[in-house]
C-alpha cells in the first residue's frame, strides 16, 4: 500500500491496505494509512470511519487522530474537529503540527464568524451534533445569550464561569452563534 501511495495511486492503495487488513485487522496504522488514501479520494465517511478504527486499536495514535480532525474540518464539523485536537493534544500537549493544526482551525473558525455570512452548510453539520443541540436547549445558556443581547456590557459577569465560557465558544464555533469582537 505505502508504494502505491508514494506513486499517487490511490485506488491501489486502498486494495492493499484493505488486504493487508483482511490479515491482520488489528494493525491501527494500516487503518490510518487507508484513511489517508480516502482523503486523497474524497471519500471523507470512510476516512473518519478508519481514523476511527485506528483509535479503537491505538487510543495514544496522534496521526490518526490529526487526519481524524482534518476530515472533520473539511465537512465544516468544527465543533468535533476542535474536540478531535484536544484529544490528541491532551496526549501529546507540545506536539507543533497539533497546536498550528488546532490555531489554523481556530483562524478559519474566526474568519467565518467576522465575515457575517451564514454558512448553511456549517449550520446543518453543527445541527447533527448532539452536543450542540443539548447547548441550543440549554435553559441557563439561552437565559446568558438574551442577557448578552440585552446587555453586553452587564453579561460580561457570566463570561466568567469556565463551563458558560466554554458554551458558548462551542456554540460560536459550530457556526449557530455570531460572535462579534470588539
Amino acid at each position: 500500500g505505502n508504494a502505491f501511495f508514494q506513486e499517487g495511486k490511490f485506488p491501489e492503495a486502498v486494495a492493499a491496505y484493505t488486504e493487508s487488513l483482511a490479515r491482520n485487522p488489528e494493525d491501527p496504522r494500516v487503518y490510518s494509512n487507508r484513511a489517508a488514501c480516502f482523503i486523497k479520494l474524497m471519500r471523507w465517511y470512510e476516512a473518519l470511519a478508519d481514523c476511527d478504527e485506528a483509535l479503537k486499536r491505538d487510543p495514544k495514535f496522534i496521526r490518526a487522530y490529526s487526519r481524524k480532525a482534518q476530515v472533520q474540518t473539511f465537512l465544516k464539523q468544527y465543533p468535533q474537529a476542535m474536540k478531535t485536537y484536544d484529544q490528541a493534544l491532551a496526549i501529546d500537549p507540545a506536539n507543533q503540527d497539533l497546536l498550528e493544526s488546532r490555531d489554523h482551525l481556530m483562524q478559519t473558525v474566526m474568519e467565518k464568524q467576522s465575515s457575517g455570512q451564514v454558512d448553511e452548510e456549517q449550520i446543518r453539520e453543527a445541527a447533527k451534533d448532539p452536543e450542540i443541540r443539548a447547548l441550543m436547549q440549554d435553559p441557563t445558556i439561552a437565559n446568558v445569550l438574551q442577557e448578552m443581547q440585552r446587555d453586553p456590557v452587564g453579561a460580561q459577569k457570566f463570561l466568567k464561569d469556565p463551563k458558560i465560557m466554554g458554551a458558548i465558544n462551542k456554540l460560536a464555533v459550530a457556526g449557530v452563534l455570531r460572535v462579534q469582537r470588539g
